[in-house]
């Protein structure tokens, strides 16, 4: 009769653990209460793997965020570069320009002085030989 027992009392136990029915003391049986709180452990220890699972994600989505965040900077900055390095090169052409021009008119204000200072020359000497 202690076989019809046992069997009995081992399918109460697994219907009460299917049921949802804890096992709230030794004296409910240690091996039924060592399996509930040996289940209990791995579904708590998914929920926390569940959890841990989550908050990668989440750490995974603000780096994301973030390396868009460098991404739009660095080719904000590199345009920014790039419209620096124009302006600094057209206003190192424009001053060469300007620099040109005016070497240009220094040039030819000294062949008009030169030109004048000849014609002078040659006036005073048609007066000395006159």
């Amino acid at each position: 009769m202690s076989g019809v027992s046992s069997v009995t009392s081992s399918s109460n136990y697994y219907s009460s653990i299917a049921s949802g029915v804890s096992l709230q003391s030794a004296a409910d049986g240690a091996a039924e209460l060592a399996i509930s709180e040996a289940a209990e452990a791995q579904v708590n220890s998914y929920d926390v793997g569940s959890s841990n699972v989550e908050s990668a994600v989440s750490v995974l989505n603000i780096e994301d965020a973030a390396l868009e965040g460098i991404t739009a900077y660095n080719s904000m900055a590199s345009y920014n570069q790039s419209r620096v390095l124009s302006q600094l090169q057209d206003t190192d052409y424009s001053e060469a320009v300007s620099e040109m021009k005016k070497q240009a008119v220094l040039d030819t204000y000294k062949l008009m002085m030169q030109k004048k200072q000849q014609e002078d020359e040659k006036e005073k000497a048609n007066i000395v030989f006159q």
